[in-house]
Order: C-alpha cells, then structure tokens, then sequence
C-alpha cells in the first residue's frame, strides 16, 4: 500500500472515515480502486498498476519478491512518457 500512497499522496481507501472500515475491507479482499487521475490507462501506468495488484496478492507465496519488484520497476521506469 505504500507505493500507492506515494502515487496519490493520500492513505489508501481515503473514503473509509473509520479504521474498522478499512480492516474489514482489507479482510474481504476488496483492493483500494485505481486512481485513474494518477495512475492513467497507458503503458506506463497499467504496468505500475499491475505491480501494485501483485504485490497485494492474498496469498503471500504469490507476491512478487523484492528482487522482483526493483526488477519490475526498473522495466517500467525504462517505459517512454
């Protein structure tokens, strides 16, 4: 969640007022929603966003490594604007 914070500048599920809120949706599941105004539907912004729903993967075997991720980052910041 924190590459997303760094993104948008605001704690993931802003919408949520309550703590509780946010727990119960991190424990159904429910993913925060991509924000389309920081994270557009280009190249560049679909792979980032693909990234960030790997690494939130439920089951943790699944998630990228931390090699895996600096690799993925380098391949998307090689990405022309």
């Amino acid at each position: 969640m924190t590459i997303l914070e760094i993104f948008t500048g605001d704690v993931p599920y802003p919408e949520c007022r309550r703590e509780i809120s946010v727990i119960v949706r991190v424990d159904k599941g429910i993913l925060p929603t991509r924000p389309m105004d920081r994270l557009g539907d280009d190249e560049r912004s679909n792979k980032m966003w693909q990234l960030m729903l790997s690494c939130w993967n439920r089951d943790p075997a699944a998630r990228p490594t931390a090699v895996e991720v600096l690799e993925s980052l380098n391949t998307i910041s090689a990405i022309p604007v």
